[in-house]
């Protein structure tokens, strides 16, 4: 009989990029957030539903996810779905982790498995293969941020694989239906560009910022599958921005640099942005 203590951590999901992403050291982590959100100004206030964040390693996208996460700090919220990419694994639906804990340097966030158990019986493209999430981060570099700006929460991690807009319009309602029954905040862990020079990725992804900016959901996503405009989150954005039209939420724009601001190299950059969506009264 396998013993308790390996059964408990067989439900943990361990950090995959501390270290290499942001901080390995508990200390040295929460140091770094704190710099970040001391630099963040966001002018925002209202019932915040969902935000945008980038998911680059700390040092490049670090300033800008800040200003999500500054915009949200103190506030209170029962679950955190945070919706990402995959990076490794081409699939079709929706990926999550089914129940326990995710744990990084700041500890171990516990895994919403009553709304995960909801989720699956509500939308049918639902996966729980453990090993999408094995070296994925665009879960988890949200994770520490969250950790530092909310009280108790728990959390529903979702990659995001290959949908078609009807599907993730599906899964948004969905979401909009269990948000009814509990406070919830949506996080689109998203890039924008990547590897163009400095001033072609502002242009591109200024066309981005402003698709976002008007919430037209599919004009931006039919815009990421012409490749009129970028970013590798594309799909966590759609399904975001048919949640907050569900919600009745308006995008506040909140802060846009790409990794030549941070970094110096301008010749091949990655974009970022944040965004948060606040509920009209």
């Amino acid at each position: 009989m396998m013993g308790a203590s390996f059964l408990y951590a067989q439900q943990i999901k361990f950090p995959s990029v501390a270290g290499m992403f942001y901080p390995a050291s508990k200390d040295k982590l929460q140091e770094t957030i704190d710099s970040f959100l001391r630099e963040a100004n966001p002018d925002v206030e209202g019932d915040i539903v969902g935000i945008i964040s980038p998911h680059a390693g700390y040092v490049y996208s670090g300033k800008v996810a800040a200003f999500a996460y500054k915009a949200i700090e103190g506030k209170d919220y029962d679950t955190v779905v945070v919706m990402g990419p995959s990076h490794y694994y081409n699939f079709h639906g929706a990926a999550l982790w089914r129940e326990g804990f995710l744990r990084t340097p700041l500890g171990d966030i516990e895994v919403d498995k009553e709304m995960v158990s909801s989720i699956e019986e509500n939308f049918s493209s639902v996966t729980f293969e453990k090993r999408i999430f094995e070296r994925e981060h665009s879960i988890e570099v949200e994770l520490p941020f969250l950790q530092t700006v909310l009280k108790e929460f728990r959390v529903v991690p979702i990659i995001i694989g290959y949908m078609d807009s009807k599907e993730m319009e599906r899964l948004a309602e969905t979401l909009f239906r269990l948000s009814q029954r509990q406070k919830v905040l949506l996080v689109a862990s998203s890039d924008l560009s990547h590897y163009h020079t400095y001033f072609e990725a502002e242009e591109i992804d200024s066309k981005t910022v402003e698709c976002i900016k008007r919430a037209e959901v599919e004009f931006f996503y039919e815009g990421c599958m012409k490749g009129e405009i970028e970013a590798c989150g594309f799909r966590p954005i759609t399904v975001l921005l048919y949640f907050t039209q569900k919600c009745k939420a308006k995008p506040v724009f909140l802060k846009y640099l790409n990794s030549g601001d941070t970094s110096g190299n301008r010749q091949r950059v990655v974009g970022y942005c944040a965004f948060c969506f606040v509920r009209e009264r």
